[in-house]
C-alpha cells in the first residue's frame, strides 16, 4: 500500500515546493536524534519524514507518487560530475581533406554549441550515440557527437572551445590547434591546392521502421582541392558553355529553329570547346571528374547520389525525359 507522504508532512495534495520544504525543515528539526535523544520512536518518524521529503520535492518521484503507482519505489539519484571533452582524430591533417573532431558529455545536455572558425567547413550534420557509464551510485548516459570536417587553408588552424550547458551550468571543452598541410591539386595533379575547392553535394535517403516508418535523409559536403589555375580554367569552361547555351537559344529563335534543339547544339559546341581547352591545358573536368575523386566514390559507394536533396536525381531523370520526348 502506498505511503500517505502528505499526510506524514502534514500538508494536502495541492501543496506548492515551497511548502513541502518548509514542512520538512518544521519536522525534521523536530525529530531529530539530536533533539529527541535517540528515542527509537521518534528516529522512526524522522526517517519517514526524509522519506516523504525524498519523494514530494522530486518532481518527477511526485508525478509518479499523485498517480497513485502502488509500486512506487525511491530510487537513489545518480551523483556524476558533468564534463565536456573533445577528441580530434588528427592533428595533422591536408588542405580540403576529411577529418573528425568527437564532443562527448554525461548528463542532459542543453544548448550544445560547436567551434566556429571561418577556416573550418562543417560537412554534415554529427554522428549522435549513447551510451550508459557507471557513475556514483548508477548509471549515467554518455552522449558523443562526431561531427566531419576539413580545413579551408594551410598552416596553423585553431580551434575554439565548444560549450553546453548541463544542470543548468555551462561547460566548455579545450580548445586545440591543428596543422594543416599542403595538398595536391585534384583536377591537375602537378600543381598544389589553393583556397578555391570544388564543391560536391550528396545525399541519401535512408528509411527506418520502427513504431512509426521515419525517412531520414542525409546530406553531404565535399569540398575536393582545386589549384588557382584550374579553379580559373573551370570558370573559364563555365562560361565558355553558358554563351555557347545562349548563342544556340538566340539563333534558334532568330531563324525560326526548334529552341531545344538550338539549345542542345549550342550546349554541345561549347562542351567541345571547353574540352579541348581542358585537353591542352591537362585540366580535368569538374562535373565528370569530380564524381572519379577518392572522398566522392566513399559516400556514392554508400548509396549516397549526387544533389543537395533526394528529389535532385528524380528532376533530372524527368527533366532528360521530357528533352528527349520534345527532340523526337
Amino acid at each position: 500500500m502506498q505511503k500517505e507522504y502528505y499526510k506524514i508532512l502534514g500538508l494536502t495534495t495541492s501543496a506548492s515546493p515551497e511548502e513541502i520544504k518548509r514542512a520538512y525543515h518544521r519536522l525534521a528539526k523536530l525529530y531529530h536524534p539530536d533533539i529527541t535523544g535517540g528515542n527509537s520512536g521518534y528516529a522512526e518518524l524522522f526517517k519517514e519524514v526524509n522519506e516523504a521529503y525524498q519523494v514530494l520535492s522530486d518532481r518527477d518521484r511526485k508525478m509518479r507518487y499523485d498517480l497513485g503507482l502502488n509500486n512506487f519505489i525511491i530510487i537513489p539519484k545518480v551523483t556524476f560530475d558533468p564534463y565536456l571533452v573533445a577528441q580530434i582524430d588528427n592533428k595533422e591533417v591536408q588542405l580540403n581533406d576529411e577529418f573528425e573532431i568527437t564532443f562527448r558529455y554525461i548528463g542532459e545536455g542543453r544548448v550544445f554549441r560547436k567551434p566556429e572558425n571561418r577556416l573550418l567547413v562543417y560537412l554534415s550534420s554529427p554522428v549522435v550515440e549513447h551510451r550508459m557509464i557507471p557513475a556514483g551510485n548508477g548509471e549515467v548516459k554518455e552522449t558523443s557527437l562526431t561531427y566531419t570536417v576539413c580545413a579551408l587553408d594551410t598552416g596553423r588552424l585553431d580551434i575554439p572551445e565548444a560549450t553546453i550547458y548541463i544542470n543548468n551550468r555551462q561547460f566548455a571543452s579545450a580548445a586545440f590547434t591543428i596543422d594543416v598541410k599542403e595538398n595536391a591539386c585534384y583536377f591537375k595533379s602537378d600543381q598544389t591546392a589553393s583556397v578555391k575547392p570544388y564543391t560536391i553535394h550528396l545525399n541519401k535517403e535512408q528509411e527506418v521502421t520502427t513504431n512509426f516508418r521515419r525517412i531520414f535523409i542525409y546530406r553531404q559536403l565535399v569540398l575536393i582541392p582545386r589549384s588557382a589555375f584550374a579553379y580559373y580554367y573551370h570558370q573559364i569552361g563555365a562560361s565558355i558553355k553558358i554563351i555557347f547555351t545562349i548563342v544556340g537559344f538566340l539563333l534558334a529563335v532568330l531563324y525560326n529553329f526548334n529552341w531545344v534543339a538550338g539549345i542542345v547544339i549550342g550546349s554541345f559546341a561549347g562542351g567541345l570547346i571547353l574540352h579541348s581547352m581542358y585537353l591542352l591545358t591537362g585540366v580535368k573536368s569538374k562535373f565528370y571528374h569530380a564524381l572519379k575523386y577518392k572522398t566522392v566514390v566513399k559516400y556514392l559507394d554508400d548509396n549516397y547520389r549526387p544533389g543537395r536533396d533526394p528529389s535532385y536525381g528524380i528532376f533530372a531523370e524527368k527533366a532528360f525525359y521530357i528533352l528527349m520526348q520534345m527532340l523526337r
